[in-house]
């Protein structure tokens, strides 16, 4: 559909060979491994006097070790600079001491930009904070001088592993204003201050945090001795208001459907349905959801409309007397359970990911094999892990499994649950720290968000259980060195 569009594009004076340059450069910096193919495309589409810089920038995309004999290139050559920054990106994944001394004995035989060598540093930085070499990541993080926003936030993060507190105050003040007003780095800025004896200022920040429902905001309530705030405001949805609802055609073919057990179908009506509904239909769909006990469905739905606080409907207590009952065989308390299943498949029984990952717990097949050998039960086969007491049984099993190799820390537990115990391993501290600064730094963005959601949903299942005692202060307990 573009063909006609771009190609009157390009007779145009605004198709230059530097904007080629760009979705070249673009294309090779996109994912891990670039887009080779689109780059290739692009090579052949530059003038004939540029096409050699482009031949030698992909074979550098392909075999960064190439520029640690740049010394043989013209180093003022057309865009030389460009491929030995990118190379150094590149060659910083596979070895990042030879990119190192690469870039320090190499450099200054090229003209580079500080954009060049911003992005060189912001590589090394990441680099080195992902392999635990805090000191020389802070280094690198530090003196870019036209940081983006994962490297202004690394550099956060690389000092508060470091426990420098003014260090961490100075690269909070380098976030920009949109980052500051983020909930986390407000956190960390009250927890800044209480390290640096600004204790008025960190009482009222964490004061102000204390009214959310959130993990920094059970955490800040902690710090200031206050009750957790939960928000709770459902959704109002008489009865008589859902049946009047429910009589329009879409819903009554989805329910129509289910009722014949035609449940993808189903659920391909119901979300034809959602798409052409406006916010407050949709939330009435969501409490008819929860009506009907599709729970998924219904959490799915709500947050279609980004509607939060309807508490009851957003952590349903799904599956309860399965999850008591297992939680009591592995000496576990349910809300850390429920919190693990909202967070892992959001109590959809059948659910698989891309991985192969099953059911509620979201159990990978071989995972379940050796669970079955342990308990020396008989293993059925795949599909067994969608049967919601095979499944409960086996994944608190596991975590427990987990818990106890961590020494009793479930934040440290479901990080391995997430990403692997062997990870965590690696990623445990030299010297000891407070658990909210280990979270806060873990290098997966997928992880560390996930530990913070899955200890949130344990204080908000607490409640929802209608239990006390349990405190986010419990569950970030000091972390000890590997």
């Amino acid at each position: 559909e573009c063909n006609d569009l771009f190609n009157l594009f390009k007779t145009t004076t605004y198709y230059s060979p530097e904007l080629i340059w760009q979705r070249f450069q673009m294309a090779l910096e996109k994912g891990k491994k670039g887009n080779i193919s689109l780059a290739n495309y692009l090579q052949k589409t530059l003038p004939k006097s540029d096409q050699a810089a482009a031949a030698l920038w992909l074979k550098v995309h392909k075999k960064p070790t190439l520029i640690t004999n740049s010394k043989s290139w013209n180093s003022k050559s057309f865009k030389a600079a460009d491929i030995f920054a990118h190379g150094l990106s590149k060659l910083s994944r596979k070895n990042i001491t030879l990119a190192q001394k690469t870039w320090r004995e190499q450099q200054h035989n090229f003209q580079l930009k500080d954009t060049q060598k911003d992005k060189v540093k912001k590589y090394f930085g990441l680099r080195l904070a992902y392999q635990g070499k805090f000191i020389t990541s802070h280094d690198y993080l530090s003196t870019i001088i036209k940081p983006d926003s994962e490297a202004r936030i690394w550099r956060v993060r690389v000092a508060l592993r470091l426990q420098n507190w003014r260090n961490v105050q100075a690269a909070l003040e380098n976030l920009s204003v949109e980052e500051q007003q983020l909930e986390n780095w407000r956190y960390w800025q009250a927890r800044t201050w209480e390290q640096l004896n600004q204790n008025i200022k960190a009482q009222a920040l964490f004061t102000e945090l204390a009214q959310e429902r959130s993990y920094y905001g059970f955490a800040a309530a902690d710090k200031v001795n206050l009750p957790y705030k939960f928000n709770n405001v459902p959704i109002p949805a008489t009865s008589t208001a859902l049946a009047t609802f429910a009589q329009q055609p879409a819903f009554q073919v989805v329910q129509e459907l289910q009722n014949i057990g035609r449940e993808t179908e189903a659920k391909r009506h119901w979300w034809f349905a959602i798409k052409l509904a406006d916010n407050e239909q949709i939330k009435m769909a969501a409490k008819l959801a929860q009506q009907w006990g599709q729970i998924p469905t219904a959490v799915f739905t709500v947050a279609k409309a980004k509607y939060w606080d309807d508490v009851e409907l957003r952590f349903p207590l799904a599956f309860q007397s399965e999850i008591k009952y297992y939680a009591q065989q592995q000496n576990l308390n349910p809300a850390v359970v429920f919190g693990l299943i909202r967070q892992e498949s959001v109590f959809n029984s059948q659910a698989g990911s891309h991985v192969g990952a099953r059911g509620l717990m979201q159990i990978m097949p071989a995972t379940g094999k050796q669970i079955a050998r342990e308990l020396k039960d008989k293993w059925g086969s795949t599909s067994s892990l969608h049967n919601p007491n095979t499944n409960i049984r086996y994944g608190t099993y596991y975590y427990k499994k987990l818990v106890n190799k961590f020494a009793g820390k479930f934040a440290l537990a479901a990080a391995g649950y997430n990403a692997g115990p062997n990870r965590v391993k690696l990623w445990r501290p030299q010297v000891q720290m407070p658990m909210d600064i280990w979270i806060e730094t873990i290098p997966f963005d997928e992880t560390r968000k996930y530990v913070s959601v899955v200890l949130m949903n344990t204080i908000i299942y607490q409640d929802r259980l209608q239990q006390t005692g349990l405190k986010m202060q419990n569950l970030l307990p000091m972390v000890h060195p590997k």
